[in-house]
């Protein structure tokens, strides 16, 4: 095992190397900012007090083995955690782990598994995110379980087609859903065994496009004042006004706000990109307020633990709690004020190319998923039709 820092796309990290072991990739990989680089065959962090007391839990020789740097941090911004505010790893780990991963360790084969390991090592490599790797991890997990064998090589397009014939006919599986498993089971062939991206001629169902309903802005102030806890209210109003996802509100650090600027800095978003988004005028004096009351320190959302964020989950859970409360669109979700941004931003006279870079979208044709045309866009428009001189006898 060995520890060492190093500046890596300049941000100083602390990286560590250590044998193959699943039990201590696991707990790694619940760390908050962890990276793998193949370069170096090692896991890195970032400099801060709250990942070292975390890497204190799995690694309990790193203080013996190497000093602990908290170069980059200001004292108002980070202070030391207390022993009663550190993280159970184990704990964390566990409430990370899907209930299918457990099932399908004691039923895959050990071949199977090794396979299943394999695909995980993969992504790791490529650097994929904890949430795709999870759910290939699975997909995969569940393919393997159907066909019942271990000679993975002879795995065939029809043997594909007939699981996702199967999946369809007794879950009813959406066409995004299919597609998930297709991703899956190509990684497995395409990036651990090295198979030609043909060898698998699989047609891949073409998904509805269904418009968002976005929220009026009635909805959306009667969405706000349903919600009584400041916390609360601060994320949601946060990611109506900046047009966040729910995870980049929730891993949003106190340094990540400009308050100058007016700007809020989105770090390794969807797709890992950086941006920057806009800090709603309003927005400022609610968050100086939000700030002072509850102090956070490295998140600006902080968990029941501080030196983890917000759970993306616990969002949602109190987010229905109010939407049943302020009886706005049943069908919204979080993700809907989001749509509901980008629509209100158009309408406002925002071009869609300033939202698209304000969304954070690599093409502006998702960006113009995001756009909901409603009535008032047609207002003194008329159809060429009425342009046409046509009598009808009746």
């Amino acid at each position: 095992m060995n520890f060492f820092y190093k500046t890596h796309r300049g941000e100083r990290r602390l990286f560590v190397n250590f044998d193959y072991n699943i039990e201590l990739i696991e707990k790694v990989r619940a760390v908050p900012g962890r990276r793998y680089s193949s370069s170096y065959n090692a896991w890195h962090f970032p400099c801060d007090r709250g990942t070292w007391y975390l890497l204190k839990g799995i690694f309990p020789t790193i203080g013996e083995m190497i000093t602990p740097d908290f170069y980059d941090l200001k004292e108002e911004e980070v202070h030391p955690f207390a022993p009663d505010e550190l993280i159970d790893i184990d704990k964390e780990q566990s409430k990370n782990k899907t209930k299918d991963r457990v099932i399908h360790r004691n039923t895959l084969t050990f071949i199977q598994q090794n396979a299943v390991e394999d695909l995980i090592k993969k992504l790791e490599v490529k650097r994929m995110s904890e949430n795709t790797i999870r759910t290939y991890s699975s997909l995969f997990s569940q393919f393997l379980l159907y066909i019942k064998r271990d000679n993975l090589e002879c795995v065939s397009t029809k043997d594909v087609e007939d699981y996702l014939l199967h999946m369809y006919h007794t879950k009813g599986i959406s066409e995004s859903y299919m597609n998930q498993i297709i991703n899956a089971i190509k990684a497995y062939y395409e990036k651990v065994l090295g198979w030609p991206k043909l060898r698998f001629e699989i047609k891949r169902p073409k998904r509805p496009f269904q418009a968002i309903r976005p929220l009026t802005k009635t909805e959306v102030k009667a969405l706000f004042d349903s919600v009584n806890n400041l916390k609360h209210k601060c994320i949601l109003m946060l990611i109506y006004s900046a047009g966040l996802r729910i995870s980049e509100a929730c891993n949003l650090r106190v340094k990540d706000l400009f308050w100058e600027r007016g700007l809020i800095h989105v770090v390794r978003a969807k797709g890992k990109r950086d941006r920057y988004t806009i800090m709603a005028e309003k927005m400022v004096p609610i968050l100086k307020y939000y700030k002072k009351k509850y102090k956070p320190r490295y998140y600006l959302f902080e968990g029941q633990n501080p030196a983890m964020p917000y759970s993306p989950r616990s969002v949602q859970q109190f987010f229905g709690r109010a939407k049943k409360k302020s009886g706005i669109y049943p069908g919204a979700s979080v993700h809907t004020l989001r749509h509901t941004f980008a629509t209100h931003s158009m309408e406002q006279g925002m071009s869609i190319k300033e939202i698209q870079m304000l969304l954070g979208h690599k093409s502006i044709k998702t960006t113009s998923k995001y756009i909901y045309v409603n009535s008032k866009n047609f207002d003194g428009k008329i159809s060429p039709f009425d342009a046409l001189d046509i009598k009808l006898d009746t």
